[in-house]
This record gives structure tokens, C-alpha cells and sequence, in this order.
């Protein structure tokens, strides 16, 4: 019996995979009528997302696929290595944007399963959110908008707006703040000659607006903090609005079906429902209707927090 039939017959039967689909895995990855079947692989070993791996079945993962997982040429193990330090990168996110995929044969169709994932979609529709949202504010506005985009990372999806709606993007004046400088620099370049698009290379933490802002923008930064850390950061900056302006906080939420993928992964994010986001925003101050909207695959979640006119 080889290590790997070993491996699959010490866990739950779920899926009937047989010692040469695992080879094959291996050898070329899968193919688009494999993702089924390689979902409830990764899904039968990750057991209870909600729970602990443990030693043995994280080393049944590694016996299996680890090799895959720890690949630097694969999107799954640019997020397993986290070759910047932390989770979410803006190279992991701006690869998602744009649908990298490998050149190598393996790595490329394990680049494909990836993007076929209900996440990524969530992740690439959060930047369509966005742009809809600019779209119709600054439609409807007769004058400037001031734009703060929280942890703005590869800033794509700035790019995008400004490029696909110029006359309406004339009208922003954006704040980009964001930590890591490579990020900056990546964002600068995609934004050459935008002369509306300022960075500030800081810690949300200790960021202090120096005016206030008709809107806030955060796509994927409060999903990784505790609620103690969201309300106090979401807090500090609904009170940095103007009167009747909005602040958007994107949140993964729970029932995510590709959680056992982002457990692989080791990409930990607070999943939370719609009940849960909207008690966080009253803590937050937000102590009127605050409206929770989806995007297409249900992944992502959207708080609107509105000040008072």
C-alpha cells in the first residue's frame, strides 16, 4: 500500500479517489473536470475548517499535496509561503485581479483551480463593487469627492475606475493608505499621471486624518481583525466623515465554501455574519440603519456605515 492510499484510508471516505488520480494530480495537476473531485480531496482532509488540523492530518495534507500547497510557483502556495510575511498580499491580490496564471504546465492548472474557487471570484467582484459604488456617487455629486481607500494594496481597482470612467474620476481626490511599500510602489506605477491619487505609507492604526472624507473604502483588512480591533478602527474612522458621507467595510462571511481551500492555505480571516457586522457597526457608533449587501458568489459582504446629515 503506497502513502498515499495510506494516507486517504486513515481519514472519513468522501469521494472515491483512486491511487492514479492522485498520481496524476501530481504529475500534470487538474483539469477542469477534476475540480470537483480534487474539492472534496481538500475538503476531507481539512476536515472541520472551524477546528484545529492537527499533527496527523497535516501531515496526510503534506503526504498528499504538500508539495503543491508549498510550490512558489502556484497562486495555493504563494498564500501557504507568504513570501511578504502576512496573508492577502497585494501580489496575491493583484494576481486574483488580473487571473495570473502560470506558465508552467502544473502550476498553471493548479492556477486555474484556484481562480475557480467561489473566494477569488468574491475578491475580483469586490473590486466590481467598487467601481459601481464610485460610479454612482460621483454621478450624482456637483462637486469634489473625497476618497479614503483603507489598506489599499495593488490599488487596482482605482486604476481600473479611472481608466473606464474619466470624466466621473475627475471628480475624486483619494487618499491611499497602506503599509507595505512595495504595495506603493506597485499602486504608483499602475496610477502614472493620475495626479488625484495621493499615498500614505502607514498603519491604519496610527493613521490620523487631517480632513474629512465624503467617502471610506475598505475591500479586505477588517475581515482579518478581531471585533474589539474592528470597532475601534471603525469607530475612529466613521467619525472621519463628513455629514451624510459613507464608509464600506468588505467582510468574508461565514459559510464560505471555500474556507476548507483558505484553511490549506493558512489564510485565517474573521468570517462573520450580517447580524454580527451590524452589532460591530453600532458598537462603532453607526446607531441607525446600516444596510449589509452581497456580492454574486455570496462570499463578500458589504457594511455601509452613513453618518448623519
Amino acid at each position: 500500500m503506497s502513502i498515499h492510499q495510506s494516507a486517504l484510508e486513515s481519514l472519513p471516505q468522501t469521494a472515491d479517489l483512486p491511487e492514479a488520480f492522485l498520481r496524476r494530480l501530481q504529475k500534470t495537476g487538474p483539469n477542469s473536470g477534476d475540480y470537483d473531485c480534487v474539492t472534496a480531496l481538500i475538503h476531507q482532509l481539512i476536515g472541520d475548517p472551524q477546528q484545529d488540523l492537527g499533527e496527523h492530518r497535516r501531515m496526510t495534507i503534506h503526504s498528499l499535496i504538500g508539495a503543491i500547497v508549498r510550490s512558489p510557483t502556484t497562486l495555493l502556495g504563494h498564500c501557504f509561503r507568504k513570501p511578504r510575511g502576512y496573508a492577502g498580499d497585494f501580489e496575491i491580490i493583484d494576481k486574483i485581479y488580473t487571473q495570473h496564471v502560470s506558465k508552467e504546465l502544473v502550476s498553471g492548472n493548479w492556477d486555474r483551480y484556484f481562480h475557480s474557487l467561489a473566494a477569488p471570484k468574491a475578491v475580483c467582484n469586490r473590486k466590481e463593487y467598487l467601481k459601481s459604488w464610485l460610479r454612482d456617487v460621483t454621478a450624482r455629486s456637483e462637486g469634489k469627492v473625497r476618497l479614503l481607500n483603507l489598506a489599499s494594496g495593488p490599488a487596482r481597482d482605482i486604476a481600473e475606475f479611472i481608466d473606464e470612467y474619466p470624466d466621473l474620476a475627475v471628480q475624486l481626490e483619494i487618499d491611499c493608505v497602506e503599509l507595505d511599500a512595495d504595495a506603493i510602489a506597485h499602486a504608483r506605477n499602475l496610477l502614472q499621471g493620475c495626479n488625484n491619487v495621493h499615498f500614505h505609507q502607514a498603519n491604519v492604526f496610527r493613521y490620523r486624518c487631517e480632513q474629512p472624507y465624503d467617502l471610506i473604502w475598505s475591500a479586505g483588512l477588517f475581515d482579518y481583525f478581531d471585533d474589539r480591533a474592528f470597532q475601534r478602527i471603525a469607530q475612529r474612522f466613521y467619525q472621519a466623515l463628513k455629514p451624510g458621507g459613507e464608509f464600506v467595510i468588505g467582510n468574508f462571511a461565514a459559510g464560505n465554501p471555500s474556507l476548507p481551500q483558505m484553511v490549506l492555505q493558512n489564510w485565517i480571516l474573521q468570517h462573520r455574519t450580517e447580524q454580527q457586522l451590524k452589532e460591530l457597526a453600532r458598537r462603532a457608533g453607526a446607531d441607525h440603519q446600516v444596510p449589509i449587501y452581497r456580492e454574486a458568489q455570496n462570499v463578500n459582504l458589504f457594511l455601509h456605515m452613513k453618518a448623519a446629515n
